[in-house]
């Protein structure tokens, strides 16, 4: 009798970044359950990547056969020093399919049983919204008219008694972005609506005619966006109220008709 010994070496598990809260209270994110398209910019001879519904696995090919039972010290691991693989999760997979998650770009430090996680952010189509949730929309531009690929922005609704809560989402290669707060309650006994705060971090704009190259959205400086209600300086932060049920559309004040930007600016 032989015995086949194969070692692995990490997992790793996807998060759905808009499924957060990032309040005090903290709350994980879900996992995501369907496959993500990612590939690697390079990695090291050996080293196998396994797809799976919602995340990956990692190993390197190093099995062994012994014979018989495999003893104990067969069965640990070799040593193995930590190194770094990079590459872009989500956006189209190798059919050319687009995913339900905005690419990013990510770099991990795989270590011998290390559990990593990722998180992603939906494209407006795919973030769930239910009839009585607050959603903000947004189409995010330059003062130029250029657009603002792959801003992420951080809503942060205060829920009385409680106190605030934060919530995030990501723009696309487009510009577009839907901001709908899972979990929210509903308003308590003579409250109108919530209040809200809303920051936002950017790269640059998209120059006519060239293609967006995916980011990592950890790596984002934070931007100012142009106030809602009157022309004015670009700001750090927004301060506004959402309503449950009712959908808004951010757009800078000051801009001729039609336009219906969320100017941002560095």
């Amino acid at each position: 009798m032989e015995s086949l010994i194969v070692h692995g070496l990490s997992s790793l598990r996807w998060a759905d970044g808009n499924t957060g809260d990032l309040g005090p209270d903290a709350r994980p994110l879900l996992g995501v359950r369907e496959r993500v398209p990612a590939r690697f910019d390079a990695l090291p001879r050996g080293l196998r990547v396994f797809e799976r519904a919602g995340g990956l696995a990692f190993s390197f090919e190093e099995a062994a056969i012994v014979a018989g039972a495999p003893s104990e010290a067969a069965l640990d691991a070799p040593a193995l020093a930590a190194f770094e693989v990079a590459g872009v999760a989500g956006g189209k997979d190798a059919s050319g399919r687009w995913s339900a998650f905005v690419p990013r770009r990510f770099k991990l430090e795989l270590v011998r049983r290390a559990q990593l996680s990722v998180p992603l952010y939906r494209t407006p189509a795919s973030t769930p919204r239910h009839g009585g949730d607050a959603t903000l929309i947004a189409s995010c531009r330059a003062p130029d008219g250029r657009v603002v690929p792959w801003a992420l922005f951080t809503l942060s609704v205060t829920v009385p008694p409680g106190g605030p809560r934060e919530f995030r989402a990501q723009a696309d290669q487009h510009g577009d972005v839907m901001i709908a707060p899972q979990r929210l309650p509903p308003l308590p006994a003579g409250v109108a609506a919530y209040a809200a705060t809303l920051r936002v971090a950017a790269g640059a704009a998209l120059e006519p005619g060239a293609e967006p190259e995916p980011v990592n959205p950890d790596e984002l400086a934070p931007a100012r966006m142009r106030p809602l209600d009157s022309a004015g300086a670009a700001q750090e932060s927004l301060s506004f109220s959402i309503t449950p049920g009712i959908v808004r559309r951010l757009v800078s004040a000051g801009q001729p008709a039609p336009a219906t930007a969320l100017i941002l600016e560095p």
